[in-house]
């Protein structure tokens, strides 16, 4: 992230990030530069990787003996260079939205439902958006 080059065409449009508990690896290290950049709104839970960085990339592989458990101990940690808001938390959304159970398409979750309102609320920066009410 020290070397961006701009890259056209570049979305310059309002950026609304669905967001929860299983975004991880990639998902996570990808919100969590949109939102220290404030260039999204986010939207549902706090992300499942860290906002400081990840361990993931080459492990060790450990089998205890007793138990004959395995465990991954990983060897590396990425850390981005952005402060982190809450150590050891991920990304936390701007709209929280708490899951519920039975919600299972896209077209009954509550999450997608709010930022497809949010979208059709007037702001400039995620930073400065309020949060649709849930009903």
């Amino acid at each position: 992230m020290t070397h961006w080059q701009p890259v056209a065409p570049v979305f310059t449009g309002r950026l609304v990030v669905l967001a929860g508990g299983y975004t991880f690896s990639g998902g996570a290290e990808l919100a969590s530069m949109l939102r220290a950049t404030d260039r999204g709104l986010f939207v549902g839970e706090e992300v499942g990787g860290t906002h400081g960085g990840n361990t993931s990339g080459y492990k060790w592989d450990l089998a205890l003996p007793h138990s004959g458990m395995e465990i991954g101990i990983p060897l590396l940690a990425f850390r981005f260079v952005w402060p982190e808001p809450l150590a050891h938390h991920g990304a936390m959304p701007h709209c929280f939205v708490q899951p519920a159970v039975g919600e299972r398409r896209v077209e009954q979750d509550a999450a997608y439902r709010l930022a497809v309102a949010a979208l059709g609320r007037a702001w400039t920066t995620p930073s400065a958006a309020a949060c649709p009410r849930q009903d």
